[in-house]
């Protein structure tokens, strides 16, 4: 059978589902894509088992077809061809010959029946919200989810919706990050722990669809997996199991000691210290005093480093460490010109937060 694609089209779909297909030894179809031609839709899916991406879109040809392709061979290949204005599939049983003007290549297919759809629960959606709200959402929290960490269950996104109001939380010990967005239809309560490798293809798949206002995302969740329908996309994922930390219980009701500064001024005072960190230290110490915050960083080479910021402070002269990355990556989301900076004293979490408290985030101290 012979499959005739919009090159351009093609490629836009396989960049928002590559990402999902991985290499395992026990299983080798997950290294590839799904292909699915059938009354009149084109479906193209990736899976690793625990997320699954999938596209549909009207798609007409003569009689129906399907077949699994090497993700990254595949992707390679078409974007190897994007100047040409279509690109063929020539579908054979155990191969498939993709062409173009006067390139040709051949790629093993595996037998379709093998690849691992996903069971979709065919309902109406739970919450729906604005692509650039929920993107904005993601990337101003998913940065502090932790990465392989035994307590499987910080390994991912808390959501949590009660009507239209939908709350990201993310922790991964060391810092906590708590923001809030509202939806535009709430249905049913959403109460689920998405796993980091799903979150990270959502921010890159709604970054796609990022200046459209109009775009909404429709969420569906039950107490196993969650769906995000996006366009013509549908990312699926397995739900991580566990009780999420009484995240509530670690914000602090109120702080004697507030520091108000500069967002940029502050951001650019750290990013100089950060210039004497390395991997296995990134420590900079804080100095608060009335109207002057003193940046101080030093190395285990001997290399010392300093820096003085105005600001605006009330309380105790406190002097305090913190990982310079969790500093930076905090301001790097924020958009307000201020931000608020609240402390007990130098062994306690400190509260950042800026006008509108929301995203709030939680940083504990370090040794410097």
């Amino acid at each position: 059978m012979i499959v005739t694609f919009k090159t351009t089209d093609l490629l836009d779909t396989l960049k928002n589902i590559v990402g999902v297909a991985e290499n395992k030894q026990s299983m080798p179809i997950l290294a590839n894509v799904y292909f699915k031609v059938s009354s009149g839709t084109l479906f193209i899916a990736a899976s690793d088992l625990e997320v699954e991406v999938f596209s549909s879109e009207p798609f007409t040809t003569e009689e129906d077809a399907e077949t699994t392709l090497n993700a990254r061979k595949l992707f390679d290949i078409v974007k190897s061809l994007e100047e040409k204005e279509e690109i063929t599939f020539r579908l054979e049983e155990n191969k498939t010959t993709i062409s173009a003007g006067k390139s040709k290549f051949v790629l093993t297919a595996m037998n379709p029946t093998e690849f691992p759809l996903m069971e979709r629960e065919e309902r109406g959606s739970d919450l729906q919200i604005e692509s650039q709200n929920l993107l904005k959402l993601f990337n101003e929290t998913a940065f502090s989810m932790a990465h392989q960490d035994a307590r499987h269950y910080l390994n991912g996104l808390f959501l949590n919706s009660e009507g239209k109001q939908l709350t990201a939380v993310a922790t991964d010990g060391h810092r906590l990050a708590i923001s809030e967005e509202a939806g535009t239809t709430g249905e049913n309560n959403i109460n689920a722990i998405v796993p980091r490798k799903c979150i990270l293809e959502l921010k890159r798949i709604l970054a796609g669809v990022k200046g459209n206002k109009e775009h909404l995302i429709e969420v569906t969740c039950n107490n196993k997996q969650i769906s995000f329908k996006i366009g013509k996309f549908v990312v699926t994922s397995r739900l991580i199991e566990g009780s999420y930390p009484e995240y509530k219980k670690v914000i602090p009701e109120s702080l004697p000691n507030h520091l108000t500064l500069d967002r940029k001024t502050f951001k650019g005072s750290l990013h100089k210290m950060a210039i004497l960190s390395n991997e296995q230290y990134r420590g900079v110490k804080l100095a608060l005093t009335n109207n002057e915050l003193k940046l101080a960083a030093n190395n285990p080479a001997q290399e010392e480093g300093e820096d003085l910021i105005p600001c605006e402070y009330k309380g105790e002269e406190i002097e305090v460490g913190f990982n310079v990355s969790y500093l930076l990556e905090v301001l790097e989301v924020l958009e307000e010109d201020k931000i608020t900076m609240q402390l007990n004293n130098s062994d306690t979490g400190c509260l950042i937060t800026c006008e509108k408290n929301t995203p709030q985030y939680i940083i504990m101290p370090m040794r410097v």
